[in-house]
């Protein structure tokens, strides 16, 4: 079935808009885990955490 232009345009704000809001709802997560696996020292620093520049699993050994 062909598509009008009307609707190609919204299939495109969609999926535009939907990427958005699942990058917003994934980044508390990732940085969640970025935090994890960072050093004591690292984590504490200000600024970005997108990926561990230290990698470090002391927070998950000293949790029981």
């Amino acid at each position: 079935m062909k598509q009008s232009r009307g609707e190609k345009l919204f299939h495109v704000a969609n999926i535009i808009v939907l990427g958005v809001v699942a990058l917003i709802c994934l980044y508390p997560f990732l940085y969640t885990l970025s935090l994890s696996l960072s050093s004591a020292r690292e984590a504490s620093r200000d600024g970005l955490h997108l990926y561990p520049a230290e990698l470090s699993l002391t927070s998950y050994l000293v949790v029981p």
